[in-house]
């Protein structure tokens, strides 16, 4: 009876937690090939960065100063925040870069809304999305970005 506590205890500390894929803050990123590239200084100057709106071709870069300044969305392949996490735009959305091994997994939230006997409630989950590479296209299952996988290795 006293080793079950003992168990729990062991089980909770070793289960594996999921550790963000960092580089050096505040950098856009014009492709993939610059997550390995060191010597990019970081740019303190960037507050925060936005997708444009569903018509906009451009992003939006904001500045400590409070200046902003547009950037075309094509050339922008992603960006990392002010902690080091890397964020992948695809179809004016950024996704985080959670993991990159044989698959690259992303973490995104999503806002589900549910209603029950006329009560209406707003949750926020989190989604986790795959690609092959970093360059290929995000898919939702796993699965799926396995078969685009084995599809481009033929």
């Amino acid at each position: 009876m006293k080793l079950l506590p003992l168990l729990l205890i062991l089980m909770v500390g070793c289960t594996a937690k999921v550790q963000p894929f960092l580089i050096q803050p505040n950098r856009l990123l014009t492709s993939s090939s610059d997550l390995s590239r060191q010597n990019t200084s970081a740019n303190a100057s960037i507050k925060s960065i936005k997708a444009g709106g569903v018509f906009s071709s451009n992003i939006t870069i904001r500045k400590q100063d409070g200046t902003r300044e547009r950037v075309p969305a094509k050339s922008v392949w992603g960006y990392s925040d002010k902690n080091g996490h890397v964020w992948r735009r695809q179809k004016r959305s950024f996704y985080e870069v959670v993991e990159v091994g044989q698959l690259v997994k992303y973490r995104t939230e999503v806002s589900t809304t549910t209603q029950v006997n006329g009560i209406t409630q707003t949750n926020q989950e989190v989604a986790w999305l795959f690609s092959r590479t970093l360059d290929s296209p995000i898919y939702s299952s796993r699965r799926r970005a396995l078969r685009d996988t084995l599809a481009s290795s033929q």
